[in-house]
């Protein structure tokens, strides 16, 4: 299952790690901007590291961002700076 913002944009590819790649209980939800960048919110427990991939929609490379999900148990991932912060 893939999700992403526009043809030329990032996909998301989901987490790297699990069989189901991309779940209503680890994705809470994803957004844009104008400019094209990609928003992720997920959800995981205090200290979990979550491998997620993406996939750029021009070159059809892969990029995965790990996340260490905080106190507020929720962080979003903005693409394509691949950074990962407390929501």
């Amino acid at each position: 299952n893939s999700t992403s913002s526009d043809m030329n944009g990032w996909y998301l590819q989901g987490e790297v790690d699990k069989w189901i790649t991309v779940s209503r209980q680890r994705f809470k939800e994803i957004t844009t901007n104008d400019n094209g960048d990609l928003y992720v919110r997920i959800y995981g427990e205090n200290g979990e590291t979550v491998n997620v991939g993406f996939v750029n929609g021009q070159t059809m490379k892969q990029q995965i961002v790990k996340c260490t999900v905080g106190e507020s148990e929720m962080a979003v991932i903005k693409m394509p700076d691949a950074t990962c912060q407390a929501y």
